[in-house]
């Protein structure tokens, strides 16, 4: 559970407390793979599996917590992220935010989901070390899979041709975080997925980079002119 933090409800609480410290911390500087989990008790197992982990105490990190992420992430060679597997989805939409955050810094981010039993609502990761050897689990990180790949998979193979360029902008902006091989390597993954010319992908993907390379700069000019 997060400390209270000073507000005008809570005027006795100091403003020394501002929940800004992620568990773990010292885990995973210098890591090169590092795992993201929900819970405290969750980071706990984890790093008595020998895992270096940080935990934000809740499914996602907030907005301002970000550049501090990145700055420990900096070394990282990969980033597994392993939130709770929930019959709502809860876990996994948070830790598909984070993963974006991570992912348009330029880390190699994935996510690992954990296999949850019929009629159970949630596994989390200390549950399931509980009941399974540390090699079980590493097995599931090693099964991780990357945004991008996450992104396509989330965009079923018989979507109409006429709602397909919305559903695809997202992956297309993903895609342009990546360089030659790599990046040729989605875009044909697309084509074959739903059957359209590499052309027509070609020139939807050049404009989204360029939508995307003008709305960065518009931020960018933003934050300048703020004082």
């Amino acid at each position: 559970k997060k400390l209270l933090t000073y507000s005008d409800r809570f005027r006795y609480v100091s403003n020394a407390l501002q929940n800004d410290t992620f568990f773990g911390e010292d885990s995973v500087r210098g890591a090169e793979q590092l795992l993201i989990t929900e819970g405290i008790t969750d980071a706990i197992s984890a790093r008595q599996a020998g895992i270096p982990c940080i935990s934000p105490v809740t499914v996602r990190f907030r907005k301002r917590d970000i550049p501090k992420l990145l700055q420990l992430t900096r070394f990282a060679k990969r980033v597994i992220i392993c939130n709770d597997a929930e019959a709502n989805g809860a876990g996994n939409k948070g830790a598909m935010e984070t993963a974006a955050a991570l992912h348009f810094a330029k880390r190699e981010v994935r996510i690992a989901e954990l296999p949850r039993p019929d009629g159970v609502d949630k596994v989390d990761v200390n549950e399931f070390l509980k009941q399974n050897p540390p090699e079980v689990f590493a097995q599931i990180l090693d099964q991780a899979k990357g945004y991008v790949d996450l992104l396509l998979e989330s965009v079923p193979t018989d979507t109409s041709k006429t709602e397909l360029e919305a559903k695809l902008t997202p992956i297309l902006e993903a895609i342009s975080v990546y360089q030659g091989v790599r990046c040729d390597a989605y875009l044909n993954a697309i084509v074959e997925r739903f059957g359209i010319g590499k052309r027509v992908l070609s020139r939807t993907y050049k404009s989204v980079q360029h939508e995307r390379a003008r709305r960065l700069a518009a931020e960018r000019a933003k934050e300048k002119q703020l004082p």
